[in-house]
């Protein structure tokens, strides 16, 4: 272990040539991790934070230091050494880049220029930072996993110490370090290097074609089904394509999952008891989820598969049925005033959000979580013929126009994606059937990663299909401002071009938008045979509801007849002379006695595990877990957001998570600068991510007007 004074770069790596417009790539990469204080101000201008402990593993060599200039001093002679430029690369991994890079690209700017590239998702959401030949990368987007999961699930020897740093306290960079301070860090360290190995070796990539994300994997594989038959897939996705009018109107229409609770059971606990008293003996409370949800609509339902072609302006709306049958509708319908039929209807399907995207003039809701109850004004909306049956059949309208009708013919996603999918979804089943028949740990551990991988794909080709074609233009100018711009006009329309014109693009964006429109749909079907008064709570694949027997004949039924329609249609898999059918909602098993929620994303439930009661809690914005402390073996002791609530009875409005509240992060700019600690000593600072803990209050989030829509004998 060298420090950046001492270090002398020795190791001899070999060059990855490429071909083209592309750099050479040094073989071996860098693994960095950083470690940072700052000085408790809240507020952006007060508040400074800095680099105090730093340390990176390349090849054999360990380097560790205190101060940034440190590492730019161990990157001059990385560059000198390997001859690192603009012509060859030299690849460093960070976990959570996003996070380190800030307090790091002054710096970098500052010695090697301002000739520098960013790849970013959002704003502060890096992919990769480049600069001078130094590819910095997120191996946290790579794995989309924490160093902690992903070190474990790949089998790492190495494994990230939680809990060992006291973020409270303020450290300096002059200031002596323990062993476990550098225990931590070099563990931090050495597990993402072996995971990076690992999971070049998962995948047999070198350090040139790894993706730079976790969907590029999925991405890679689609598109080499795609040129095994290049000329004819090509026909295909051309037959797709789309104009920049109907690819607006779809970004429109794209929506995600259904989450959503019946508002008639929000803050009140539901107990075995309490049902049996509103609907009688052998009643319970499940869940189910659909299995593999989003593949199974891509292998058993159906997807535009021709150009949108124009139909018709000021479309009767009664005549829509008689083309569902053999098209995909994409509409253009402008609504004036709206209110659901039955007050009884639990789980309203126009968003919010929709309506007031699309609103022309004045707009006010009576609203139910996000959901429409009641809406006065007047909105354009663009929806799939899916989103229009669950309007039509819900909500009653001052006035409902089809203003524009396109149609594409009705049929399945082309060959080389079902393809895809029956492969994952066929290595899922197998390799789960191995991993839990397997004794030899070894065997075992190969198995695991294979079904990872599996599960990774599988559900990597939504995300994929999902994708937008038109991206904004991200940048982050020298001061650090960001710029986020949505190209308009004839940009936008260029852009569109260029995604078709590329040979490496091969994805209909419309695939995804009627993935969830269709999942969607079979969510809401489900929902209505179980009844709008016994279904509790929904997340996009999954439903928690009030069992009856009625309700489970209804529902085995229509799990036999989409089997029966998966059987005739092909959509299965087979392994081990068994049938493994898409389209199945799959009872959890679970023995719930206690169910609660306040709101989307704000659930409890206590179930019996082996003759105990526990507790599972969802909060969005609360950690499931933080460390309060170690043990005397120093291993870590957690305090869970379970814990903290206390009992399902406390999940409701102004209960307040301390612990587990969560976390903020607050963006700082300063130029490189030092400055003098408590000790007299200079410390150097520049530009910061500091991470502030935050409390998390819950709310009703109940609008003052819903009781317009409640029943008159509430449960």
């Amino acid at each position: 272990m060298l420090n950046a004074y001492r270090y002398v770069p020795k190791q001899d790596f070999k060059i990855i040539k490429t071909q083209g417009k592309k750099a050479d790539v040094l073989e071996r990469w860098v693994a960095l991790d950083t470690e940072t204080s700052h000085n408790h101000k809240e507020n952006e201008d007060e508040a400074i934070g800095w680099i105090y402990q730093w340390a990176f593993k390349f090849g054999n060599e360990v380097v560790v230091g205190r101060k940034p200039t440190e590492f730019i001093l161990a990157l001059k002679k990385i560059k000198k050494k390997y001859d690192i430029n603009n012509q060859r690369h030299l690849v460093i991994y960070v976990h959570n880049l996003s996070y380190d890079i800030q307090y790091l690209k002054n710096y970098l700017i500052d010695t090697f220029g301002n000739d520098y590239k960013v790849l970013a998702i959002n704003p502060h959401h890096f992919i990769s930072f480049y600069i001078a030949g130094f590819e910095f990368r997120c191996s946290y987007v790579l794995s989309n996993k924490s160093l902690d999961k992903w070190s474990k699930d790949l089998g790492c020897i190495n494994r990230k110490k939680v809990g060992f740093v006291d973020y409270d306290k303020v450290h300096y960079q002059t200031e002596e370090l323990t062993e476990k301070d550098w225990e931590y860090m070099l563990g931090d360290v050495y597990t993402l290097d072996e995971c990076i190995e690992k999971q070049l070796a998962l995948y047999n990539d070198n350090i040139y074609h790894v993706p730079l994300t976790s969907t590029g994997y999925i991405r890679r594989e689609c598109r080499r089904r795609f040129k095994e038959n290049y000329k004819e897939n090509h026909k295909q996705f051309e037959r797709t394509r789309l104009s920049i009018d109907t690819y607006d109107m779809l970004e429109f229409a794209f929506a995600g999952g259904l989450t959503h609770g019946n508002r008639f059971y929000s803050g009140k606990t539901l107990t075995i008891s309490k049902l049996k008293r509103l609907f009688g003996d052998n009643v319970e409370i499940r869940h189910r989820d659909f299995v593999s949800h989003y593949p199974s609509q891509q292998r058993t339902e159906g997807f535009p598969i021709s150009k949108f072609a124009f139909y018709a302006r000021n479309f009767p709306i009664e005549k829509v049925k008689n083309l569902v049958d053999d098209y995909c509708l994409l509409m253009k319908i402008t609504i004036i005033n709206a209110e659901l039929k039955d007050k009884r209807i639990s789980f309203p399907y126009m968003q919010v959000s929709k309506c007031k995207e699309g609103k022309d003039g004045y707009i006010n809701f009576i609203e139910d979580n996000g959901r429409v109850l009641r809406m006065e004004g007047k909105t354009t909306l663009c929806v799939t013929e899916l989103d229009f049956k669950w309007l039509v059949k819900q909500y009653k309208f001052g006035s409902l126009t089809i203003d524009e009708l396109w149609t594409s013919k009705k049929g399945v996603i082309p060959k080389f994606l079902i393809d895809t999918v029956d492969y994952f979804m066929l290595s899922k089943t197998k390799f789960k059937f191995l991993e839990k028949q397997e004794t030899d740990e070894v065997k075992k551990l190969d198995y695991a990663l294979s079904l990872m991988k599996a599960k990774n794909g599988l559900n990597g080709i939504y995300g994929m299909s999902a994708t937008k074609l038109v991206r904004n233009i991200l940048d982050m100018a020298i001061d650090g401002e960001w710029t986020d711009i949505a190209p308009q006009g004839e940009d936008r329309k260029e852009a569109l071009d260029k995604y078709y014109k590329s040979r490496n693009s091969f994805m209909s964006y419309q695939f995804g938008v009627w993935t969830t429109a269709n999942a969607r749909n079979e969510l809401m079907e489900f929902i209505e045979l179980v009844g709008y008064d016994k279904a509790i709570y929904c997340d996009t694949d999954s439903l928690f509801y009030i069992s009856t027997k009625e309700v489970e004949t209804r529902i085995e039924n229509k799990n036999k007849a989409l089997k029966e329609r998966s059987e005739r249609i092909g959509a299965y898999i087979e392994y081990n002379t068994k049938k493994v059918y898409y389209n199945q909602f799959a009872d959890e098993e679970e023995t719930i006695t206690k169910f609660r929620f306040l709101h989307a994303k704000c659930y409890c439930y206590e179930y019996l595990e082996s003759f105990v009661n526990k507790t599972k809690l969802t909060v969005a914005g609360v950690s499931a877990r933080k460390v309060i402390g170690l043990n005397e073996k120093d291993e870590p002791i957690f305090y869970t957001r379970e814990q903290e609530l206390g009992g399902i009875d406390n999940l409701k409005p102004d209960f307040t998570f301390i612990q587990c509240g969560g976390t903020r992060c607050m963006y700082v700019e300063h130029e490189c600068d030092t400055f003098l600690n408590d000790n007299g000593e200079d410390t150097e600072y520049s530009s910061s991510a500091i991470i502030l803990n935050v409390t998390k209050t819950l709310s009703n989030e109940i609008d003052a007007n819903i009781g317009l829509f409640e029943l008159e004998n509430p449960v």
